[in-house]
């Protein structure tokens, strides 16, 4: 139990840390048909959860639990987002600086980078899981 714990508590915010760490703009640049693609995907989730809903045999009573579906249906993974963004903005000063608790003016750079990162993972990490 100890093990499984550790895993999940340390070894993929590593993880995540180290992709977010690598993913740059100039990165993305080439790859503008995976931003497309991903559109598409959802858009077509959506659609086919809206479609299935109209269904006489999947009418879903309750707006609101319809709505929900859709939704869920649309955005399956989308809590992986915020892990990958954040480290990233953390690289600008404007972002690290907000971030940070301490003295900015006695600080390096990296510093208040770490702390931008370690802070934001841990606020996912507890608002999401």
């Amino acid at each position: 139990a100890v093990s499984k714990m550790n895993f999940y508590v340390l070894a993929l915010p590593l993880i995540y840390a180290t992709l977010a760490s690598s993913v740059t703009p100039e990165k993305l640049g080439p790859l503008w048909f995976v931003l497309v693609s991903g559109a598409v995907v959802i858009c077509l989730s959506y659609g086919v959860a809206t479609l299935l809903g109209k269904l006489p045999f999947f009418h879903v009573e309750n707006k609101v639990d319809f709505d929900a579906l859709r939704v869920a249906a649309a955005f399956p993974n989308i809590v992986s987002l915020p892990i990958l963004i954040f480290p990233t903005l953390c690289e600008y000063a404007v972002v690290h600086d907000a971030f940070y608790e301490g003295d900015p003016d006695t600080s390096s750079e990296v510093e208040k980078y770490r702390s931008c990162v370690d802070q934001s993972n841990a606020m996912i990490f507890v608002y999401f899981f």
